[in-house]
C-alpha cells in the first residue's frame, strides 16, 4: 500500500451532523464536523476502552464516546470526561491519533503516513467546478491494482457492461474489428488514447474520441467525446490487501453554464 498520499474518507455530502467511520489503508478512522463545520479525522478507537467514536455523535464541535462520554476535539485530544469526581482535571496525554484532513472537491481527504511533515494539499480533480456530477460510492472484495486495470482495459466492456457502455453497443451493432490505442507515460501514471498520433512527438489531441488517464496512487479519469462529452473520475481507496473502497463521480452532460 502507498501510504505517503492523501486518500478520500467520505464525499462532503456524507459527512453531515453525525461522524462518519471509513477505512483508509489499514487505518480506522472516524471524520467529523466541528462547531465550524470544519472536519476532522482521528483514529476510530476511543482511548478508553477501545470503541468506535463513529459509533457516538458530535456535541458542542466535539466527537463523544457512546459508551462512557469521552470527548475528543479535532486535534485528537480528550477534553471531555463525565466520569471524573469534581475537582479532578483530564490527565495530560490522554487522546487519539489525529489525520491530517482537507475538504476539497466534493471529497473530505486524509493522509494516514505516519511520518513528519506537512504534507501539500490532495491533487485537485481537474476541471471539477465545470461541471454537475453524479456522486457514489461502494465496497469491492477486490485489490486496488484490479480496479484501476479494469478500468484501463479496452477490451472488456463488450462482455461486462452489456447495454450500458458505449464500446458495447459500437461492438454489438459494428461488429468486432481491429482498433488501435496509444499508451503514453506521463508524469503521474499514463495516459491511454484513441485515435493514435503519427508519431510519439505529436501531442496528445486535446479532444480524442476516448482518453484514459491513470494518475498514481489510485485515480482513474475516462474522457469520451463522441457523440457528447461525458467524464467519470475514479479513485480505488485501498481498504485491505484484497479489497477496495470505490468512490465515483459521473459529470452530466450538460457543464454549468451550456
Amino acid at each position: 500500500m502507498l501510504r505517503n498520499y492523501w486518500y478520500i474518507a467520505c464525499s462532503s455530502r456524507q459527512l453531515a451532523e453525525s461522524p462518519h467511520g471509513a477505512q483508509v489503508l489499514d487505518q480506522e478512522i472516524v471524520v467529523f464536523r466541528d462547531s465550524s463545520a470544519k472536519p476532522h479525522a482521528l483514529l476510530n478507537r476511543c482511548c478508553h476502552r477501545g470503541v468506535e467514536l463513529s459509533l457516538g455523535k458530535v456535541i458542542e464541535g466535539t466527537i463523544a464516546c457512546r459508551y462512557h462520554g469521552w470527548r475528543y476535539a479535532g486535534n485528537g485530544q480528550c477534553v471531555h470526561i463525565p466520569s471524573l469526581s469534581s475537582g479532578r482535571g483530564i490527565p495530560e496525554g490522554v487522546g487519539v491519533p489525529r489525520y491530517p484532513c482537507v475538504e476539497q472537491d466534493g471529497y473530505v481527504w486524509v493522509w494516514v503516513d505516519k511520518r513528519e511533515g506537512n504534507p501539500a494539499r490532495p491533487p485537485r480533480i481537474p476541471q471539477f467546478a465545470n461541471y454537475r456530477w453524479h456522486q457514489g460510492s461502494m465496497p469491492m472484495q477486490c485489490g486496488v491494482l484490479k480496479g484501476i486495470e479494469n478500468n484501463l482495459d479496452w477490451c472488456h466492456p463488450y462482455f461486462a457492461h452489456p447495454w450500458t457502455h458505449g464500446q458495447f453497443f459500437n461492438t454489438r451493432f459494428r461488429g468486432f474489428r481491429d482498433q488501435s490505442y496509444e499508451m503514453r507515460r506521463s508524469e503521474q501514471g499514463l495516459v491511454v488514447f484513441t485515435p493514435v498520433t503519427a508519431n510519439e512527438e505529436e501531442p496528445i489531441p486535446e479532444q480524442p474520441l476516448i482518453k484514459l488517464t491513470f494518475d498514481l496512487p489510485n485515480r482513474v479519469r475516462a474522457e469520451f467525446w463522441k457523440p457528447f462529452h461525458l467524464v467519470i473520475v475514479m479513485h480505488f481507496v485501498p481498504t485491505g490487501n484484497n479489497t477496495c473502497r470505490f468512490e465515483w463521480l459521473i459529470s452530466k452532460l450538460l457543464p454549468i453554464g451550456s
